[in-house]
């Protein structure tokens, strides 16, 4: 395979690599630099439980990859999901994004900041053309307080 020694593979934090521990015994066990993390920041802390110092504690140091979503604890909510919690746009929400970012910026994290729109699993979220522009704004943004 031609060019196959420039790949990264990267795990998503998600399903059952939520928690940092795990993820770091995962990281450890596949030493190769080539092998990293997708850091799912809507996991980590509304599934995983785990703060962003946690997770970064475990994973930052491989980190290649994020997928940022928002969501807010509305059990109540129509559009809630079977744990009580429910997509919103970035920087709406309950999920501690911003903190996440500040320390993958901090410790010289220059790779993708990426929206994950939910919408092909919840279709009562915003369209794609509303979505992704708020996104940018809200990114935006934040990095130019950073």
């Amino acid at each position: 395979l031609d060019g196959a020694n420039t790949l990264h593979w990267l795990f998503e934090t998600h399903d059952t690599w939520v928690k940092a521990q795990d993820c770091r015994l995962l990281l450890d066990g596949i030493p190769d630099p080539a092998f990293g993390a997708l850091w799912d920041m809507g996991h980590t802390y509304r599934v995983g439980g785990e703060t962003p110092e946690q997770t970064f504690e475990a994973i930052g140091d491989r980190v290649g990859y994020t997928h940022i979503k928002d969501a807010i604890f509305d059990p109540t909510h129509e559009q809630a999901m079977e744990d009580g919690w429910r997509y919103v746009f970035p920087g709406e929400g309950q999920l501690p994004l911003a903190e996440s970012i500040r320390l993958l910026k901090a410790h010289g994290y220059d790779g993708w900041l990426q929206f994950e729109h939910e919408k092909r699993w919840h279709p009562n979220l915003p369209e794609p053309e509303v979505a992704f522009p708020a996104f940018v704004r809200w990114v935006r943004n934040l990095l130019s307080s950073l």
